[in-house]
């Protein structure tokens, strides 16, 4: 699949690579593609799926707001997204998606590795009694604790410390979102 061609893709198209995504338990790759995938692409791509959004916490490439450039940088002390998390859970209504260019050369194992996990089937493999007694807890979604200060109930080595600790990538001026309840996330 060329993005480049994206805006030629059919409405069977996005709905064969949507069926891709959910048979490969939520990650699908697209490797080697063109270098000339715009940012228009890559926005225009993420459209046929939903509306894309703007982060709250974080600034996008200018002119495209909804479009973050992730800077990992191999010797940095915090580095941005490396524990464990989920995409935006923070927010009232989380994305669906997360879309990933890789542009970069990868470094080592062990440094700067993003790894997926797709727990539908181990929900589906709870019996009854522990899916039970989960429905009734309640999982606090904090944009403050990734992208707070200390003041604010912030990890000293969050989000927002990975940020100041990289070139190019700045904190919105919104103001964090309060923590969030899902049912479902």
């Amino acid at each position: 699949v060329d993005l480049t061609k994206c805006r030629d893709f059919s409405k069977v198209d996005v709905a064969e690579i949507l069926a891709k995504i959910q048979t490969a338990r939520g990650v699908l790759t697209f490797p080697n593609q063109s270098p000339n995938l715009s940012l228009n692409d890559q926005l225009f791509f993420a459209s046929l799926f939903g509306e894309p959004e703007t982060h709250t916490a974080i600034k996008g490439v200018p002119g495209y707001p909804q479009i973050l450039e992730i800077i990992r940088e191999k010797d940095a002390p915090v580095v941005f997204g490396e524990d464990w998390h989920s995409d935006h859970s923070f927010q009232s209504w989380p994305a669906s998606f997360s879309f990933f260019r890789a542009t970069g050369t990868m470094t080592p194992i062990g440094t700067n590795n993003t790894q997926f996990a797709h727990c539908i089937d181990a929900w589906n493999d709870l019996c009854p009694k522990l899916k039970s007694i989960c429905f009734d807890l309640k999982a606090s979604h904090s944009s403050l604790k990734a992208y707070g200060k200390a003041e604010q109930g912030g990890h000293a080595k969050n989000s927002l410390a990975a940020m100041q600790g990289t070139k190019g990538m700045i904190a919105s001026d919104k103001p964090l979102l309060p923590d969030q309840y899902h049912p479902v996330v």
